[in-house]
């Protein structure tokens, strides 16, 4: 892969990870204290972020498409996980893509807890 296409693959998948956070914070505020991101891993359906947060990604998965007021949610699960960064697509499923989106979600965790570690030594 180009570095240039290594960019764009960056930049989607943080783009990606920014709206499953937020929909995360929605729905489980304070979710990033959860999750140990030293075994952090996307490709894992334990250790990935859903699976993390429920058990197993399936179920997290489940979790949130509960949620959904869309009776057909079931059914684009699989385009509704890649899209919240929780998953890569079957065109991206290549050595570096789990990796590069862990990568991300550990950059959107990392944000977050510097964000509330400033929060807190102002409220001080």
């Amino acid at each position: 892969m180009s570095t240039a296409s290594l960019q764009a693959q960056h930049a989607e998948f943080a783009e990606r990870v920014a709206a499953g956070a937020a929909l995360l914070d929605q729905h489980q505020p304070g979710w990033e204290r959860q999750i140990d991101v030293e075994v952090l891993d996307l490709a894992s359906a334990e250790d990935d972020v859903l699976g993390q947060l429920h058990g197993s990604f399936d179920e997290g998965l489940d979790a949130l498409l509960a949620l959904d007021a869309d009776p057909d949610a079931i059914a684009r699960s699989d385009a509704f996980a890649v899209a919240h960064g929780f998953d890569v697509a079957p065109d991206e499923d290549e050595p570096g893509a789990y990796r590069e989106l862990t990568q991300a979600w550990r950059v959107q965790i990392a944000q977050r807890c510097i964000a509330r570690l400033g929060q807190e030594g102002r409220a001080r």
